[in-house]
């Protein structure tokens, strides 16, 4: 396995990144070819191996691009000065409203999932979905500790409730919507129906 090259030091390792991603979400991977990812970078294949070994060490630097993206936006949704709704909802779009930004629809999804349990990048530890649980776990228990939300309103806790906001926007991202402003709307009456019992002001 080659070394992950650092997206940030060279144009020309972004402009194929950018390129694999339109073209995955316009074909997915198995359809793409070498070929496609040279012509749509507007580079050659020649200069394409320069910076990568194979089509999947491109693969490999889209979702690991992707991955930086969504920890980024995590980060900056669990430090936002708003209510705990809104940053519950920001949270959770921030990894499940970033992938259908990135990767389309469903079908493209469970692709892009597919191709990294196959193909795991060797600098990502753990498993994305737990290290995602445990963030909006703690933020819910955060917002426990000011009394933005009492958990003493109902027989739940935390964890539960992240478990059962983790499905709810599961279910939502594979449903039917026009984009991805109607998926942040729905994640939005999501977050309000499952939060309202046991928060402790107006979620709006």
């Amino acid at each position: 396995m080659t070394a992950a090259p650092d997206i940030s030091c060279s144009p020309r390792i972004g402009q194929v990144v950018a390129a694999v991603r339109r073209l995955f979400m316009r074909y997915g991977y198995r359809r793409t070819s070498i070929d496609d990812i040279a012509r749509e970078a507007g580079l050659s294949k020649a200069t394409l191996y320069l910076y990568f070994a194979s089509k999947e060490d491109m693969f490999r630097a889209m979702i690991r691009q992707f991955r930086e993206v969504v920890i980024d936006r995590c980060d900056a949704a669990e430090g936002l000065a708003a209510p705990i709704a809104a940053r519950v909802a920001e949270l959770i779009y921030a990894s499940h409203g970033t992938a259908l930004e990135w990767f389309g629809d469903a079908e493209h999804i469970r692709e892009v999932k597919t191709f990294a349990a196959d193909h795991p990048l060797d600098d990502v530890r753990g498993n994305d979905r737990l290290a995602f649980q445990a963030r909006l776990e703690r933020l819910l228990t955060e917002a426990g500790g000011t009394r933005e939300l009492d958990f003493g309103r109902s027989t739940t806790n935390a964890r539960e409730v992240a478990t059962v906001l983790m499905f709810a926007a599961h279910g939502a991202k594979n449903g039917s919507f026009s984009g991805v402003e109607d998926y942040r709307s729905i994640l939005n009456v999501i977050v309000r129906l499952i939060l309202g019992p046991i928060s402790t002001g107006v979620i709006p």
